[in-house]
């Protein structure tokens, strides 16, 4: 039984293509040296403040391959090896190598811009503190892709289907409803990302399809990875993409524009209704900074923190107290947030 299973488990892996296995046997070794050396996990999220204004840029690539827990890894990887491997042999191996590696970086890009405007608009800057990891918003951007390769209705968990095109938006509310401590940002920024490939936006960004097929014939760098049998030969012109770009684009800019007003009063009703009717929008607290740690003799912070809109949690300080006489608050030094989020 035992010897069966283990041959069934070879073949399996046998026929997942190189570029997806590659990323699997990435972050489960991660995990595993993660896990026996107790690597600090902190150490390597994505923090759009330690990475904007302490140039903790590692953090851009090591969040993505990190993760929380066993479930947290064993559930991105199912999901990397069905949808990564159905668009690696539509599309090819390094094509969607490429396609990952620029995820990474724009799906990132994408997250810190979005964290960086919410404090500069609302001043709202929980997002800027937020540590999340996981390779999901990479997961979420392919889905994007993958939805439009096989068009149709999709289930959702078996209670209902949507159409394709629909499937990851309506994935992302309703895992934020069921697992609330999943980063809503990073699966936000990872959509955005595969829906900016797919009208070709990011066009500009990858080599051409020729170009691909000539580093297939490079005998000293990828000889060994085109020899495998699942390598899978880029097929020129075979790019997924909408069908015709200019009316695509001012639909897909159309829907952008109307999300972005939605989520802009959503964000705006919940911080009127926190910091009350005086909130307005573009007030930004001088007080507030990201790039340098105080102490007690150089920064006293009034409770009008609050009330121009800049929410920080307790957990953010250590030794804080409120002054009696004159309102002020004590901060011996700030810290990092204990929890962070799964991606």
């Amino acid at each position: 039984m035992n010897t069966t299973t283990s041959n069934r488990s070879a073949d399996a892996l046998k026929n997942v293509p190189p570029t997806t296995l590659g990323i699997i046997g990435l972050c489960v070794f991660i995990h595993a040296a993660q896990t026996v050396l107790g690597w600090n996990l902190q150490l390597f999220t994505m923090c759009p403040r330690l990475i904007l204004f302490t140039h903790e840029y590692y953090r851009v690539f090591t969040s993505v391959f990190f993760h929380g827990d066993l479930m947290h890894i064993g559930m991105n990887m199912l999901s990397t090896s069905a949808i990564s491997s159905a668009l690696e042999k539509k599309f090819g191996t390094l094509r969607l190598l490429f396609s990952i590696w620029w995820s990474i970086l724009v799906t990132s890009a994408i997250y810190m811009l979005i964290a960086l405007a919410a404090f500069a608009i609302f001043g709202y800057d929980a997002w800027m503190y937020q540590h999340a990891v996981g390779f999901s918003g990479i997961i979420f951007h392919l889905s994007v892709l993958e939805s439009h390769l096989h068009p149709g209705p999709r289930s959702v968990f078996g209670f209902f289907s949507v159409p394709a095109y629909v499937y990851p938006w309506v994935l992302l509310l309703l895992l934020q409803l069921i697992v609330p401590n999943l980063s809503f940002l990073g699966h936000l920024a990872g959509i955005i990302a595969g829906t900016l490939e797919y009208y070709g936006v990011l066009d500009a960004l990858f080599v051409t399809d020729y170009f691909l097929v000539e580093m297939e014939s490079w005998p000293i760098l990828l000889r060994t990875l085109t020899s495998l049998d699942s390598f899978v030969a880029t097929t020129p012109g075979q790019r997924l993409r909408a069908e015709s770009s200019s009316s695509s684009f001012q639909s897909m800019h159309k829907v952008l524009k109307v999300a972005f007003k939605f989520f802009r009063d959503i964000v705006e009703t919940i911080m009127v209704c926190i910091c009350g009717r005086n909130y307005r929008i573009g007030i930004i607290n001088i007080n507030m900074r990201f790039w340098e740690r105080f102490s007690i003799s150089t920064r006293r912070t009034t409770r009008n923190d609050v009330e121009n809109g800049v929410i920080r949690p307790p957990e953010f300080y250590e030794g804080g107290f409120y002054d009696n006489n004159d309102g002020a608050v004590d901060h011996e030094e700030e810290k990092e947030p204990l929890a962070s989020q799964i991606v």
